[in-house]
């Protein structure tokens, strides 16, 4: 038998395909950036600057669902691109929604595949070459780098020091 039941899998898989972005852009040429650097901490300003001031390629640094990042980027007046998920989007990762005018309960996984498909669709539209993600510890990095996949866009990780949760998933530790 089936666990779900054919309703609840119905529910389930249209829920799966909802997810749209708003894409705000500012300084520069971030409209034609190239290059999309990840940012989610000030310091990685500092720290992926000066590699993208060497590009020679339209760059800007990227802030997902964190207004306060893209306004410390506009305070230095650097090329910016934000990532704001829609009303639509922000309704549909609540823990009951509507759909079809049935209750659906999406789990914690279904509520980050709305917004892989919300980074995805905003991507598709940006369409950069790359996308340049510092460390690998946080929930968005897990997120950018298989949206850009899916839809052909290189990713780059660049790990500053030592991870305290090694890449990739990868066992050991450094030693004391």
């Amino acid at each position: 038998g089936d666990p779900l039941g054919w309703k609840s899998r119905l529910l389930r898989n249209l829920y799966r395909c909802y997810g749209r972005a708003s894409v705000t852009t500012g300084g520069g040429d971030a409209d034609q950036s190239r290059v999309l650097f990840l940012v989610i901490h000030p310091k990685f300003i500092r720290y992926l600057r000066p590699i993208a001031d060497k590009l020679g390629r339209p760059y800007a640094y990227l802030t997902i669902e964190d207004p306060a990042m893209f306004a410390a980027l506009e305070e230095q007046n650097l090329p910016r691109v934000h990532l704001e998920l829609t009303a639509d989007t922000q309704a549909m990762i609540k823990p009951e929604v509507d759909i079809l005018h049935q209750t659906f309960r999406p789990g914690f996984f279904e509520a980050w595949v709305v917004r892989l498909n919300a980074v995805r669709r905003a991507f598709k539209r940006l369409d950069p070459d790359c996308i340049v993600i510092p460390e690998v510890n946080a929930a968005f990095n897990e997120l950018v780098s298989p949206a850009a996949k899916t839809i052909g866009i290189s990713t780059a990780c660049i790990q500053q020091g030592w991870a305290p949760v090694p890449p990739g998933g990868r066992g050991g530790h450094p030693g004391p």
